[in-house]
């Protein structure tokens, strides 16, 4: 039987899957859950014990029904037990499976109990796509009604017409979902109404932005989401509502016997509030819904959806060496807190995106400000898997935050944001961090006005270093692999490789007095550095830097804008003239780069080859005689970029 000196003589609890809550704790009498080994813990921080204690998870799978809502103050080490792991799991298998025939292919059908619904689907640990038309590509909208295509990006509508010829569902009307892309976010619009005759769609909330393509050369594009009629491919799925029935249609080698079917019972885990001293570690969290309510979602960086493992007004906590993945949101939200790590964890296949960081602005009480947050040694990957704009790491009003060591991919939007404030105004962000991340693969062509590393506002003290990035692919413009946007102003970027973009590697929209010393930006597909604006201060300094290009301008932008730039290394694979275009798009406003040397600027760069080992394949260490030495360039070295060995 649980007493006080007992425990605390031990300074353990045990829980286990198979345990009593009506145990004692102890090794060989363990609880079944962690709520009642927390309220345990509670009862001894209202006593004179002092701790530390460890939650001991025995290995094993911990159902979640619900969001673990937990408030401690006292110094707690939850993890999982010596080399057992526990998986605290938010999904449930689906039972009553049968086979049948649809569509000419295999079908296996489900009855579901009253209230059973969801939006995401795992088939032996992976995400399954809900049935979605067209199958290949997109539908494009063809109007808005009293709306056109030159209005601002910010104006919403709840409903578009259909373009003739393009299918639409008569089944369970109001479960379809438009899932409208263009900008940088992706619209989730439910169903409400569709008339065949007018072809109006109508949705039961309204857009966050204007439904035309970022270019305002035509309308957004979208898909159709759970559609009976797209059951077509095998691993698509479909959840009929009305008649509580899950359809799915198994792939190759799956058959009733060798594979499970789970879907999720809840969107959330564990909701640490008010908490301090608190350490997860070496868990694993899995299979978590979303869902679409009354009020709009998405926005740049869908910044108002939560975590899975959220932290909420909390200092000196840990999620460390843990998994969260199969999640409907974030896989890990942090709100006005301080002193926090997350280390070492894999968060993969993510609804949105990976760790999302969040504070008081500043015009908000101090005390409410975020600051001192560590990211690193992460593995964030497969984001994005229903809200697109989702992004790896974002920090919005915060400050020391440091973001480094982690190997970020597969994503369609943002590897890194830090900055939450849009021009010249007073920020909560300053002093943050970005070194030694390995971000690729980011885009796939769907969003556009993304980066490896993207920034917003004036940050002081805020240094971009060490960091490779690669293959960021747009949909129609901004690809780059470092962002300077609106306002980004007093950080020092120093020591990056960014290569294989599809926009210029660089990109600084405008700002103040950034350093830009060190780099290596090599073969973007529209150039190597882009501005947008001509201010009167001087918006960057660029020095010491390598440029490679093939064929696309060396410098895009007005006139070469208020910049300080010489000492830099220029070449042109082909040894082909170098190229300055003061409009990235316009081929006919490209003129020879000398005549900004004419103008003043690059007095003391030089132009050749700076002798990269073998840059097409990723490759810019430099070979020996390489003329970098003469503009004071000094070698990057990248063997501490992405994940340490031993992640801690």
């Amino acid at each position: 039987m649980y007493t006080e000196d007992s425990l605390f003589l031990s300074n353990q609890i045990f829980v286990a899957p198979d345990g009593r809550d009506s145990a004692s704790g102890q090794k060989d009498a363990p609880l079944q859950t962690l709520e009642a080994a927390l309220r345990l813990v509670k009862q001894l921080s209202e006593t004179d014990w002092r701790g530390p204690m460890t939650i001991e998870l025995r290995g094993g799978v911990y159902p979640l029904k619900k969001t673990l809502d937990i408030s401690l103050t006292a110094p707690v080490t939850i993890r999982s037990y010596e080399n057992e792991q526990a998986v605290f799991d938010g999904g449930e298998p689906i039972e009553g499976l049968s086979e049948t025939e649809l569509h000419g292919r295999r079908c296996w059908v489900a009855a579901l109990p009253e209230g059973r619904y969801f939006h995401s689907l795992f088939v032996d640990g992976v995400r399954r796509p809900r049935a979605a038309l067209p199958k290949n590509g997109f539908y494009r909208i063809e109007s808005v009604p009293g709306q056109t295509l030159n209005l601002p990006y910010n104006v919403s509508s709840d409903r578009f017409i259909v373009k003739e010829g393009d299918f639409f569902p008569t089944r369970n009307l109001n479960d379809v979902l438009a899932h409208v892309f263009h900008y940088w976010s992706d619209e989730q619009m439910p169903v409400k109404s569709f008339d065949p005759e007018t072809r109006l769609l109508v949705s039961s909330i309204g857009s966050c932005y204007t439904l035309h393509e970022d270019t305002k050369k035509d309308y957004a594009r979208y898909r159709l989401e759970n559609v009976f009629e797209g059951l077509t491919e095998p691993g698509d799925w479909y959840l009929d509502r009305a008649a509580r029935t899950l359809y799915y249609l198994p792939c190759d080698g799956e058959t009733l016997e060798n594979t499970a079917l789970t879907a999720p019972v809840c969107e959330r885990a564990f909701l640490f509030r008010n908490c301090a001293d608190i350490t997860v570690e070496n868990i694993t969290v899995r299979h978590f819904d979303w869902h679409i309510g009354e009020e709009k979602i998405g926005g740049q960086g869908v910044c108002t959806l939560p975590g899975v493992v959220s932290f909420d007004h909390c200092t000196r906590c840990a999620l460390k060496n843990s998994r969260v993945e199969h999640a409907g949101y974030y896989c890990v939200d942090i709100q006005n807190s301080v002193s926090l790590l997350i280390a070492g964890n894999t968060l993969r296949d993510m609804g949105a995106g990976g760790v999302k960081i969040n504070g008081a602005t500043a015009s908000e009480p101090r005390e409410e400000r975020t600051h001192h947050i560590t990211v690193c040694d992460n593995l964030i990957c497969e984001g994005g898997r229903q809200f697109l704009a989702g992004i790896g790491v974002l920090s919005m009003h915060a400050n020391h935050v440091r973001i480094a060591h982690n190997e970020i991919h597969d994503l369609y939007y943002t590897g890194v944001s830090c900055g939450w404030v849009w021009g010249y105004a007073e920020s909560a962000s300053f002093d943050n961090v970005i070194e030694y991340n390995h971000i690729y693969d980011i885009g796939h062509f769907v969003l556009s006005d993304m980066g490896g590393i993207y920034t917003l506002g004036v940050q002081p003290g805020t240094v971009i270093r060490y960091n490779l990035i690669h293959d960021i692919e747009k949909a129609n413009y901004g690809g780059w692999a470092i962002y300077p946007d609106e306002g980004s102003s007093h950080m020092l970027i120093e020591n990056n490789i960014g290569y294989r973009t599809t926009s210029t590697c660089f990109h600084q929209h405008y700002g103040r007095e950034n350093i830009v010393r060190n780099n290596i930006f090599a073969l973007g597909g529209e150039g190597a550095v882009h501005w947008t604006r001509k201010e009167p201060h001087v918006s960057f300094t660029f020095e010491h830097n390598i440029l490679l290009v093939d064929n696309q301008p060396l410098f895009t932008g007005p006139d070469r804008g208020n910049l300080k730039c010489d000492m830099n290394l220029y070449w042109d694979v082909g040894g082909r003239p170098l190229i300055y275009a003061p409009d990235r798009l316009d081929a006919s406003t490209r003129q020879p780069y000398e005549v900004l040397r004419e103008k003043g600027y690059d007095r003391f760069s030089v132009i050749a080859d700076p002798r990269f080992r073998d840059p097409a394949h990723g490759d810019f260490t430099l070979e020996p005689g390489s003329p970098a030495e003469s503009v004071g360039f000094v070698p990057i070295d990248m063997s501490g970029v992405g994940i340490r060995s031993g992640r801690s």
